[in-house]
């Protein structure tokens, strides 16, 4: 009876284990692949451009966050060290799901470019919280003469970015957080239709927006065509 008993268990365990290393390799497939930027095919010069990679060497660094962000990651120029210059900044917030490690590649591109490119491992970027927390940590590494981004980070050309629920927390950021006047221009990727990202209390007015705004999004497939502000309107 025992030796059945512990035969069923093995079954049971086995595809929970299967379900649980799945899920782990899935975690660490990247969203972004790293090769895009040589893979995707576009129609035009400008595109062709810009989406190669620049010709900025890139270095990243990692910063301890709050129990929202938990931890930042922030891509940059190699020359910034060594320029008395500013650089232009762009937030990342993340769609549902899908954090920083999913999609380093672009990180690194838009830095390839001269901007610093800062994210952080906020799963629920729709409140606009976590905006808020990157742009006080924005603030103040600006204002630290003892981070290699004192005085290198220019305040009046700042940039925010959102895929799907991160395209909600755009909306949220730049029309009813505290720092929504500090952005400069912002992107929303197949941002998340009004009425549905309301239910989920991702409370942001498109009515105070003030700021040029780019959206973005496929057309087709159900979430792009049911559940994506820019095509429901």
């Amino acid at each position: 009876m025992k030796k059945m008993l512990k035969i069923i268990g093995i079954i049971i365990l086995i595809p929970i284990v299967l379900v649980i290393a799945l899920l782990v390799i899935i975690s660490f497939i990247p969203m972004t692949p790293n090769n895009y930027t040589k893979e995707v095919k576009t129609g035009g010069d400008i595109e062709t451009k810009y989406l190669a990679i620049g010709d900025y060497k890139v270095k990243k660094i990692k910063k301890e966050g709050s129990e929202i962000t938990k931890k930042y990651y922030i891509y940059y120029p190699e020359e910034l060290k060594n320029r008395d210059k500013k650089y232009p900044v762009v937030v990342i917030l993340n769609g549902t799901g899908v954090l920083p490690k999913k999609y380093k590649a672009l990180f690194k591109h838009l830095a390839s470019w001269g901007f610093v490119v800062i994210g952080n491992d906020d799963g629920s970027t729709g409140f606009g919280k976590s905006a808020d927390e990157t742009m006080d940590l924005i603030i103040s590494e600006n204002s630290n003469s003892n981070s290699i981004f004192y005085g290198k980070l220019d305040l009046d050309n700042i940039g925010i970015t959102g895929h799907s629920q991160g395209g909600a927390g755009v909306f949220t950021a730049i029309s009813i957080m505290e720092h929504k006047d500090k952005y400069k221009t912002a992107v929303a990727l197949s941002p998340t239709h009004e009425e549905t990202a309301h239910q989920f209390g991702w409370k942001y007015d498109l009515s105070k927006i003030n700021i040029p705004i780019l959206m973005m999004a496929g057309t087709s497939g159900e979430f792009e065509t049911q559940a994506v502000y820019l095509l429901k309107k």
